[in-house]
This record gives structure tokens, sequence and C-alpha cells, in this order.
């Protein structure tokens, strides 16, 4: 899914984060966090990373792949440092967070990329329950985002040491509001970007 420019573009740069999620749907909240990451850890891309299933979510009621990605690609067109890569989406299993790395640090090698996985600081302290976490921090490093402070809240965890935190804008948007504002005939206008919103709107996504 990704064309030829995007492509280039990755194989120009070096420090490549990795942005996981449903992105049911892509709002402002993931793009102003995912452009102050960049700016922040000097990353040269972005990579959006859409899931098809989700392994503690009712995936009955995630919105189709193919919606997701076409939003996403919409919230993104015209930053080139943004891309959007399918590897979960080709998947018809629920795809976890170290296996996925480990495809992709095949397509990124080492000796070509430093590899970091964007990860919300809340799921710091279930950290130890993913799956093989320590061979996940050998394949990429991990970048835990929240409100500023927060790291302190998390230096009991095991993987502490291991992680590097980042300040980020705290941003009262979610992809449960924007859902709900739209099974309710409320205005999303602001929420979303407007090729998202007129797509969602197209296609009457989102309502009962």
């Amino acid at each position: 899914m990704r064309n030829i420019p995007e492509l280039m573009a990755i194989a120009k740069n070096k420090r490549v984060g990795v942005f996981g999620g449903t992105f049911d749907p892509i709002h402002f909240g993931h793009l102003i966090v995912a452009e102050a990451i960049r700016e922040r850890c000097r990353l040269d891309t972005i990579i959006f990373l859409p899931a098809r299933l989700h392994a503690l979510k009712d995936n009955q009621r995630i919105e189709s792949a193919q919606h997701r990605v076409k939003m996403l690609q919409l919230a993104i067109k015209g930053y080139p440092e943004f891309v959007m890569n399918d590897i979960e989406i080709r998947r018809d299993e629920v795809s976890y967070t170290v296996d996925t790395m480990s495809r992709l640090r095949e397509e990124f090698p080492d000796d070509q990329y430093e590899r970091f996985f964007l990860m919300g600081s809340d799921n710091v302290e279930q950290l130890h329950r993913w799956k093989e976490p320590q061979r996940l921090l050998e394949t990429c490093s991990i970048i835990a985002f929240g409100r500023a402070g927060v790291a302190e809240t998390y230096r009991n965890s095991p993987f502490f040491d291991q992680l590097q935190f980042v300040d980020v804008p705290q941003i009262d948007i979610s992809s449960t509001i924007v859902r709900d504002r739209c099974r309710s005939g409320e205005s999303i206008r602001f929420l979303v970007p407007p090729e998202v919103r007129n797509y969602i709107e197209d296609k009457a996504l989102y309502r009962e």
C-alpha cells in the first residue's frame, strides 16, 4: 500500500519511529503526538502501523481495515515524514509487537537504521505482560510518551532504565470521543483532519 516516493523517503532515513494502533479513526491527537516525538527525538520518519486485530480490544467493534487505512492515508498525505506500513493489516491474526518489530528489523536492518517503537506511557506498567518484552527491547528502542513528569510514576518498572520517556502535549481527543460524536450526530470538526471528516461523512462511518 506504500507508493514509490514513500519507499524512497524511508530509504534515505536513519532514525525511524513506529507508531502502532487501531487508528479508529486517526485524529489530531495522534498527529500532534507523532510530530512532537519526531522533533524531540530527532526521528527522520514516523511509520504509522495500523493493526488489523487488537489483542486487548473487542475486534467486532473495530471499523474495517480498508476504511481505517484510507483515513490514515488521507490524514498523512502531504507530510513526507509520515508514512504508513501495512505489515499488520496483511495478517489475518492478532499481531504482537515483538513479532512485528522483528519483521521490521529485516526491512530496516541494524546497520542502516535505528528503530524506535512509540508507546503510551500508560503501557509501561503492563509491559512485563506483553509477549517477550526483553526480546522486543533487543529489536528496538522504546519511546514512552505522556504528560510532563509521568516518568517518575513508573520508576519501579523492571524496564524503566531501558526506556526513553518523552513529554508530549496533552490533547483531550480520543478515537472513542470521535466515534461517540459521530453516533450522536455531533460535529467532529477540529478533532480530525478535514479529509478524514469528509471521508467519515461520505461513508457514513460510526453511525448506529
